[in-house]
Parts: C-alpha cells; sequence; structure tokens
C-alpha cells in the first residue's frame, strides 16, 4: 500500500524558510495510530499530518516524532495547501479533536485558517523559568496546553534555553515574546516544545491563537502583524474576529512522492 506525501514549508513564500511539515493524503481510513507514530518518527519533521477525506470535509491529525498533538497551526496551513494544489479546492473544513477549523483560499494563493481562540490566566512568576530561559519575565500567562512569558524590551534571540531543565520542569509548551522594535511587525515570538520532542518550533501558529488577544490586551486593536524568530524565521497576519483567529500565510511545495506501507 502507497500513501501520497507531500513536504510544504508553510508561512513563508521562499523555500526553505518558515516550518516544514508533511502531508499524508490518505484514500482510505487512517492507519493505526501506532503506524502513524511510526511514520511521523520516520519522516523526522516537527510535524506529520494525516488527511482523509470525510464526505464533503477532511479529518485531521497532527503527529510529531513523539506524540500527536491537539492542534497545530502550520500543519493545517500545509494541509489545505495541498489540498487547495491537488484537489483545486478554495474552502476546506477540517474535522479535529480540537473541533472544526476552516481554511480558505484568497485570490493571491495565501491561506486565511480560523481557530479557536485560547483562554489563558495570569500566574505566579515561576523560579524554575527564570532558570531555565535565562531571564526574568515581566508576567507569565498558563493556558491548558502552554505557558505565556512576557518579556519588556528583551531580544528574544538572545535567549538560550535548557531544553533539558525545560522537559523536567514541565510538557507544556513556553511561548516567549515582546513587542517588535520593527515598524512593520506589531510583536514578536519564540516557542519552544521539547515536551513534545520539538526543542524550538520554527513557526507555531497554534500559539498566536493566545499570542494575538494578549497583544489585542496591551495594543488596543485586532490586527497584527508578527514574526517567530527561529533560526529559520516565518511571518504571520492575524485578525481577531469575536473568539475566532483568523491567521494568514503562504506555503511552498518541496517535494512530493510515496510512501510504503
Amino acid at each position: 500500500m502507497y500513501m501520497k506525501i507531500f513536504l510544504i514549508d508553510a508561512f513563508t513564500d521562499v523555500p526553505f524558510k518558515g516550518n516544514p511539515a508533511y502531508v499524508c493524503l490518505l484514500d482510505d481510513d487512517f492507519p493505526a495510530e501506532k503506524k502513524m507514530q511510526n511514520i511521523a518518527f520516520e519522516l523526522g519533521m516537527s510535524e506529520t499530518v494525516f488527511l482523509r477525506k470525510n464526505l464533503e470535509n477532511y479529518d485531521i491529525r497532527w503527529f510529531t516524532p513523539q506524540c500527536e498533538v491537539p492542534l497545530c497551526g502550520h500543519g493545517t496551513l500545509s494541509a489545505a495547501y495541498v489540498l487547495f494544489k491537488n484537489k483545486n479546492k478554495k474552502e476546506m473544513i477540517f474535522n479535529s479533536k480540537s473541533g472544526i477549523l476552516k481554511a480558505i483560499v484568497e485570490d493571491n494563493d495565501d491561506i486565511i485558517l480560523e481557530f479557536p481562540i485560547k483562554d489563558y490566566k495570569k500566574v505566579d512568576i515561576i523560579p524554575e523559568f527564570i532558570e531555565i530561559l535565562g531571564a526574568v519575565p515581566e508576567d507569565i500567562f498558563e493556558g491548558e496546553d502552554f505557558f505565556l512569558c512576557y518579556f519588556k524590551d528583551k531580544d528574544l534571540i538572545q535567549l538560550e534555553p535548557d531544553f533539558v531543565k525545560m522537559k523536567n520542569t514541565t510538557l507544556k509548551d513556553i511561548i516567549v515574546t515582546t513587542e517588535s522594535t520593527e515598524p512593520k511587525l506589531d510583536f514578536v515570538s519564540r516557542v519552544f516544545a521539547p515536551g513534545c520532542g520539538i526543542d524550538e518550533d520554527p513557526v507555531t501558529g497554534s500559539a498566536h491563537t493566545v499570542l494575538a488577544p494578549f497583544w489585542q490586551s496591551r495594543l488596543g486593536k485586532n490586527k497584527f502583524n508578527s514574526m517567530q524568530l527561529s533560526q529559520r524565521t516565518g511571518k504571520l497576519k492575524l485578525e481577531i474576529v469575536g473568539k475566532i483567529m483568523k491567521i494568514q500565510g503562504s506555503c511552498v511545495e518541496i517535494l512530493s512522492g510515496e510512501i510504503n506501507l
């Protein structure tokens, strides 16, 4: 049995930037969960996406090399791009473990994702985080599967986290953010996820479902341009509409082929 696979760079319009993901297009049911995990481990990208058709919509699941995750922005963007290029679909509905997700292809081939906004609450400064990050956050917030660390006037590129200590302290993602000094950007961020086998995620669409509302509360606006400051970097356009987060980005196909199951 052969399965079509595509390697997509998401949140970029040039190859080898943004965040890469494999998209696996299935003609039948999902393979067993253990097999999907083995495929993700074998392919070795931060995310491997599995898609199967379900009437007019698609069921979607995301796996890191170590575990399944409930939501993945760049993986969903990559999946929408594959369906647009191979199925000529301009609007897609994905059924996921995080609910129903929507993707729309713009006339310029940019893709807009609609994700639910994530809730968070302020918590006390966690001493271990100062040691892990090598810097003192201004504030820390916690959500279901993440911590958000806000820094004031901090060059995030200079952060050198201790990923071993981070993994031993929490399995949740740690998002760090600060206001941008560049006039065309509103804020910048980095995302660390060693608990899922990813020390630093290149570009994390799902993290912006908390970053955008956080910065809305500080800047008093609902549209943002942001950049994730990983080695590969990636840019996102964001808009908050009620409880929905619209995330806009581009994709580039790097390769396509088949995997023997």
